[in-house]
């Protein structure tokens, strides 16, 4: 039972990161940025297809995802290629608006998750108490 809990939880967070990431990458297509990967897991490129410029992979190791924006280099930083549709090169407003894109699917998605599950209806328990110790401060107070 414990494995399918490590399962769920990886699918769960490899879930909130991609729709992050899509997030990122919506905004970053909107605003014509060069977007150079589009990945569902880490690592090596285990399947794909380029459609463009951009290539949309599954990688090997499952859980999380990234947007590889042109002219950004995980290990390098920003570089300088001349072209203007590369991140650096594009205007702070468009880059502040593709950045916070992330955070804000995530915001709205939570949102429309908590909208469904109100909608087909959420069971809440109420909390009761077993027993109370006749000594200790709930006794005091009442609790039966």
């Amino acid at each position: 039972m414990t494995f399918l809990y490590v399962i769920t939880i990886v699918i769960a967070f490899t879930l909130i990161i991609v729709i992050h990431e899509l997030g990122h990458f919506i905004a970053g297509k909107l605003f014509n940025f060069r977007i150079e990967v589009f990945s569902i897991g880490m690592g090596k490129r285990m399947w794909g297809i380029t459609r463009g410029e951009t290539d949309y992979r599954i990688s090997m190791i499952p859980v999380g995802g990234f947007v590889a924006f042109g002219g950004i280099s995980d290990t390098e930083g920003p570089a300088e290629t001349g072209d203007p549709r590369d991140m650096p090169n594009r205007p702070v407003w468009q880059r502040m608006i593709v950045i916070f894109a992330g955070p804000l699917m995530n915001l709205v998605s939570g949102l429309i998750l908590a909208v469904i599950i109100f909608a087909i209806g959420a069971q809440f328990t109420s909390a009761q108490i077993g027993a109370v110790n006749p000594a200790s401060p709930a006794a005091v107070a009442g609790i039966k």
